[in-house]
């Protein structure tokens, strides 16, 4: 017995051409940007970084304190630029490693920088699910083009840095709560997501605030609709007494 097939819409198709679009017009347009200051702190220690997991998984012994110390700069910020979270630093070892080295099928700086036109791409996806959810496709559509046209963001989606990536996992982070207010199934994939975001960059500290503010919010209107509707009922059994 054949199980049916999930129906393929419009709207796959669009939000799969949305992405796979952005992601090769963000690493097209990189292509012609020059090193920026802060990519070559990052890159660098994206090589160490991704190094340090490439030995851990072949057992050449660097899973101690020492080892750790000297990789990621636990204890001196020169060492391993401890100072900022590691997740982009060791995505952008390890593209450029895979991408560049082994497979050859990009420069050495497009290697790098390919983890961030990822998730910048990834950002017009998420843009494109949440407002179809919420108003429709042809809006999908256009907000999700307006992302990526955004002239700031596509210019830090196409370099080595954190910028474009925070701006993904914090708006990923907001999605996962909105969902969450529906379903305790995504509280656990918004604990997922903001961990990222705090592996990505520290400002990614401010978003509790913002969606606590939003939460009590929320829970006190939730409550009063339901004194309100409590008080209706009371005034509907008395005047049927």
């Amino acid at each position: 017995m054949r199980l049916p097939l999930p129906r393929w819409s419009w709207a796959r198709t669009i939000a799969l051409g949305l992405t796979v679009l952005s992601f090769a017009l963000l690493l097209a347009a990189q292509r012609d940007v020059g090193i920026a200051r802060d990519e070559v702190v990052y890159i660098n220690h994206g090589r160490v970084y991704a190094r340090w997991w490439m030995d851990l998984v072949e057992r050449k012994g660097v899973a101690n304190a020492k080892k750790i110390d000297a990789a990621f700069g636990a204890d001196k910020v020169e060492s391993g630029n401890g100072e900022h979270p590691p997740l982009m630093k060791t995505l952008f070892g390890l593209s450029e490693k895979l991408l560049h080295e082994e497979l050859g099928w990009t420069s050495e700086l497009t290697g790098f920088r390919a983890p961030t036109a990822l998730l910048g791409a990834l950002l017009v996806l998420l843009v494109f699910g949440f407002t179809r959810e919420v108003w429709g496709v042809p809006e999908a559509t256009i907000a999700a083009l307006l992302t990526l046209l955004l002239p700031r963001l596509f210019f830090h989606a196409g370099l080595a840095c954190f910028d474009a990536p925070i701006a993904t996992l914090w708006f990923a982070t907001v999605v996962a709560y909105w969902k969450a207010l529906s379903s305790r199934w995504w509280c656990l994939g918004l604990g997922v997501v903001f961990g990222l975001a705090l592996a990505t960059k520290h400002n990614a500290i401010i978003l509790p605030s913002v969606v606590l503010a939003h939460y009590a919010w929320v829970a006190l209107w939730s409550r009063r609709l339901e004194w309100g509707a409590a008080r209706d009922a009371a005034r509907g059994a008395g005047g049927g007494g």
